[in-house]
């Protein structure tokens, strides 16, 4: 279970890039409103605000590969990278480039790069402490325990405890991002106001606090403890029924996008089961794996003790195949 947490609190402390979208009408064009849906926010609503004849939004963004789309006056752009009503024609020439929507039209890419790393500084490095308890990346509940959790700057911390009715408790290292790293201890469940003391390696002390856990902290599910997981990728997993296996080259990219096709680039292809990865292999070679396939092994599953339901994923980068 402590593993479960700690790739939780990893996936909550990672260190999102800030970017900003921008959209500019075309001459002519009278906006109303426009707002951001993509990817990142489950094609939800951000409003953009007008500023200075055009539109902007800054969100953060984890690093990878993230999909958008302007709603402009309550409409969506058929196609990001060609529009000519919502755009010159691009509706943001800043995109890194466009992929098939699903519904014959184009979604805009964005590739969002990982933060450098900074150079260390040559003297001591700021503390930059953070924690909330009403935040459950900083308190949460398991195994019986509180855990408590801070954030500080890379390097900067050379001890650390936290303390309830003067008792120290030391806390560990748990968690190292570039510029920034994670401490957590624990302390028995249903205790009150404690502190955080920091000592830092130039042999500073500070004292944080007190702070008073929520009543109702974060807590654990248990069965997810005790149960084994098993992510699929239908494509790859299993080929159940031959006779449709023609529909992936039906329905790949390359069928709807013509400067792809006009560039006499490699087509997609079916592959036999025992047939190597060829360079298309993300995402363009198919193997046959599908839900029949996924029903058919489900004794294979249930041999293998897994109790969750089989998380089936729908957009995939397949690096394996079952055997």
């Amino acid at each position: 279970m402590g593993r479960i947490l700690a790739v939780w609190v990893w996936l909550s402390l990672a260190l999102a890039v800030p970017v900003t979208f921008r959209y500019t009408p075309p001459s002519g064009l009278e906006v109303r409103s426009v707002s951001l849906r993509g990817s990142f926010n489950s094609w939800g609503e951000t409003p953009m605000q007008k500023e200075d004849g055009s539109w902007a939004v800054t969100v953060d963004l984890d690093p990878g590969e993230h999909q958008y789309k302007f709603f402009i006056n309550g409409q969506w752009p058929r196609d990001m990278c060609n529009d000519p009503t919502f755009g010159t024609p691009m509706v943001d020439p800043k995109a890194a480039g466009c992929v098939d929507d699903g519904f014959g039209g184009q979604n805009a890419v964005i590739v969002v790069q990982a933060p450098v790393a900074p150079t260390p500084p040559a003297g001591p490095v700021a503390l930059d402490f953070t924690h909330d308890p009403l935040d459950a990346q900083f308190v949460s509940h398991a195994d019986g325990k509180l855990s408590v959790r801070f954030r500080a700057g890379e390097g900067a911390v050379a001890a650390a405890w936290v303390e309830v009715e003067g008792k120290r408790v030391p806390m560990h290292l748990q968690l190292s991002f570039p510029g920034s790293e994670v401490w957590r201890g624990t302390l028995p469940g249903g205790v009150g106001a404690y502190r955080i003391l920091v000592r830092t390696q130039d042999g500073k002390e500070e004292v944080f606090g007190p702070f008073n856990p929520p009543e109702r902290p974060f807590a654990e599910v248990a069965w997810v403890g005790e149960g084994v997981g098993y992510q699929i990728f239908p494509e790859r997993f299993y080929n159940g029924d031959p006779g449709n296996d023609a529909l992936a080259l039906e329905t790949d990219e390359y069928r709807f996008n013509q400067v792809w096709q006009r560039s006499s680039g490699p087509k997609p292809h079916l592959s036999h089961w025992s047939d190597p990865p060829s360079p298309l292999h993300c995402c363009h070679q198919y193997f046959g794996g599908d839900l029949a396939g996924v029903l058919a092994k489900l004794p294979y599953l249930k041999a293998l003790g897994v109790k969750c339901q089989p998380l089936i994923m729908s957009t995939w980068q397949p690096l394996f195949r079952s055997s």
